[in-house]
């Protein structure tokens, strides 16, 4: 079953590696580019597995990375503040 993916990220250098991060994105599925750091795909991966597969381009410690998956109401992130991701978990699934 394939999956509605939204993919934002942050580059601290965007011209160091933002091909690499582009490229990552698109091998993930059928692609469309919002605006220059906002994608959607329509994937066959979870919001997991493509933070994954996208994150080992990027630069740890430093950028930024979420994946919503709307069809699974699923969410994974990397280096986010610490206080957006403790809201993101508390509200997330909140009625």
């Amino acid at each position: 079953m394939a999956n509605n993916l939204f993919i934002s990220y942050d580059l601290t250098d965007p011209d160091k590696n933002f091909e690499a991060v582009a490229e990552a994105i698109q091998k993930l599925g059928d692609w469309g580019q919002i605006h220059p750091t906002l994608w959607y795909v329509r994937s066959e991966y979870t919001a997991e597995q493509a933070t994954q597969m996208v994150w080992t381009v990027m630069q740890a410690g430093e950028d930024i990375l979420t994946v919503i998956d709307t069809s699974n109401n699923s969410a994974n992130w990397q280096n986010i503040d610490p206080d957006m991701a403790k809201f993101f978990e508390e509200k997330w699934n909140e009625g």
